[in-house]
């Protein structure tokens, strides 16, 4: 009963889109330095051996999203959503929200998107969400 409760949760978790993930609460937010192609870009090649990034830059709005995807033979899930937006010379803020686990935890790779954000952003400006203390 209990393998088929956590196979029904799994399930419905895989049903979210990235317009659902970007609804939900920053799991990360704060601020970080630089210029946030320069940053963005930074992130995506980190991130590029270990799990599969979209890089998408709006330069009109000074705005670049990476969202990871995680992709096999069965299924194709986004996992986060990272917005960097620049807020003037050498400062943006960062937002990443999240799926979670079950347990309302991040997945590992959201932890670790995010301390590659804090590296190339500078430094550890960010601001833990009230769940993530």
């Amino acid at each position: 009963m209990m393998r088929r409760s956590l196979l029904f949760a799994f399930c419905l978790s895989g049903c979210m889109s990235v317009a659902d993930i970007e609804k939900l609460p920053a799991t990360r937010s704060g601020q970080l330095s630089g210029n946030y192609i320069d940053v963005a870009s930074c992130i995506s090649d980190a991130l590029a051996d270990a799990v599969p990034v979209l890089l998408t830059v709006d330069q009109a709005t000074q705005t670049a999203v990476l969202t990871s995807v995680y992709r096999n033979d069965f299924v194709k899930m986004p996992m986060y959503v990272m917005t960097l937006t620049q807020q003037g010379e050498g400062s943006m803020e960062a937002k990443l929200q999240s799926r979670t686990t079950v347990f309302g935890t991040p997945h590992a790779d959201t932890v670790h998107a995010w301390e590659i954000a804090e590296t190339c952003g500078g430094g550890t400006h960010a601001v833990r969400s009230p769940t993530q203390r």
